[in-house]
This record gives C-alpha cells, structure tokens and sequence, in this order.
C-alpha cells in the first residue's frame, strides 16, 4: 500500500514539474527576448490548455523569437529524455533515483511531446508557431520530427549503453 500512495504523490508532483517546466520554458525565452512575464497558469486546467503563460513586449517581437519560445519546451523535453536515457542505460544506478526518473525523464517528457503533437492535430498551438498553422501537411510533418527526433535520441543513447550492458554481462559470466 506504500509504494501505492508514493507513486501516486510522485505522479502528481511530477505532473505539476512537467507543467512549470514547460511554461518556465516559454516565460524564460521570452524574458530574454524582453517581454515581461504577466501571467503564470499552471492550475486548473481550461478547456484544452493544461497551463500557459501571458508575455507582454513593449516592442514587436521577431517571428524567430516566437519560434523559438513556442519550440524551446520541446527542445527541453528532447534534452530531457535523451539525458534520462543515457543515466539509465548505465545499470548500477538507485532503484528509488531510476524509478523517479523514469517517470520525469521519460515518461512525462514522452507525455510532453505527445501532447503537444496531439494537440496541434485539434487546434492551433504551440507547435503552430513553430511549424505554421495547422493544415494537414504542417501536422504531419511536425508528427514526424518529433517522433523521429525522440526515436533517433533512444536508438542513438541505447546502442552504446546495450553494447556497455552486454560486455559487462559477457566478463560476469
């Protein structure tokens, strides 16, 4: 039953870390673009919109600027699995260290991605920024960077770390 409700109070705490990662991504790019943070909404939920941040710049800002601010999340969650995956490719690591990473590493970072192509196949979002609205070709193409981004991560960070694995399974034999 402990391990029941320790999982339950990591999935929570690591729901809200996905959420203040994700719009801390946007509010930090956008800070350095110059803009003013006027808004930081992570609780409740509305509609579609988990969470969101307002950005007021006194100056337009350039269409680079927007793309990077709406991509830089994704970019995060990328960098986040790939380090993940890489730590725990090595296999002397902390059970409780490895179980929490799985899930705020991999799993909310998989979650993050996901959803933010999901989302832009329903509506305009983030992604809308970063590829254009959403007309099929635009979706599509988006669906495939990402999932060929975060495929190409794993494949990349675990032929290493599988021939590392089998060497050592190989001498302890």
């Amino acid at each position: 039953m402990r391990r029941w409700a320790v999982l339950c109070l990591l999935l929570v705490a690591n729901y809200f870390f996905m959420l203040v990662r994700h719009e801390g991504c946007h509010a930090l790019v956008a800070v350095a673009a110059g803009s003013e943070i006027v808004d930081f909404h992570v609780w409740p939920p509305r509609g579609l919109n988990l969470s969101w941040i307002t950005a007021f710049s006194a100056t337009p800002r350039s269409l680079a600027s927007l793309r990077l601010e709406a991509a830089a999340p994704y970019l995060v969650s990328l960098l986040l699995l790939c380090g993940s995956l890489w730590y725990l490719a090595e296999p002397r690591r902390p059970g409780f260290l490895k179980s929490n990473l799985v899930l705020t590493g991999v799993v909310f970072a998989v979650a993050d991605l996901a959803l933010g192509v999901a989302g832009y196949w329903v509506a305009d979002n983030d992604l809308s920024f970063v590829f254009g609205s959403g007309t099929t070709a635009s979706r599509l193409f988006a669906s495939v960077w990402v999932v060929a981004l975060a495929g190409i991560s794993g494949l990349i960070l675990f032929h290493p770390a599988k021939r590392r694995l089998e060497g050592r399974l190989a001498g302890s034999s």
